[in-house]
């Protein structure tokens, strides 16, 4: 926005999530999670899988390819992080979820 202007940053948003989807397999989530995140949900992907699929989107919007199929006409360069869920050690919901009464949890979020 601070170079390009609005329109070229509203471009460059809509060029990445057209790439998040074009990269990604089928039944993978995208979705925008903030003012230039997202979030990419792939479900059954263990973490070498989902670092390939991490390297593929950075090249595929550095190499050009999504900018000839774009407004943008050049390239866009990202960076990214990688969270596997379940994490080691997760051990389900039962351990993380916290009582919602007494001791001063009553009506608390947590």
């Amino acid at each position: 926005n601070d170079d390009y202007g609005h329109a070229a940053g509203d471009a460059a948003l809509q060029t990445v999530a057209a790439a998040l989807k074009h990269v990604t397999r089928r039944g993978t989530a995208v979705a925008r999670y903030g003012g230039e995140e997202f979030a990419i949900l792939m479900p059954d992907t263990d973490t070498g899988e989902g670092t390939t699929v991490a390297q593929r989107i950075c090249q595929y919007l550095a190499d050009g390819s999504a900018a000839n199929h774009s407004v943008m006409h050049r390239s866009i360069t990202v960076g990214m992080g990688l969270a596997p869920f379940p994490w080691p050690g997760w051990g389900g919901p039962r351990r993380w979820a916290r009582p919602l009464g007494g001791n001063g949890g009553a009506g608390r979020v947590w």
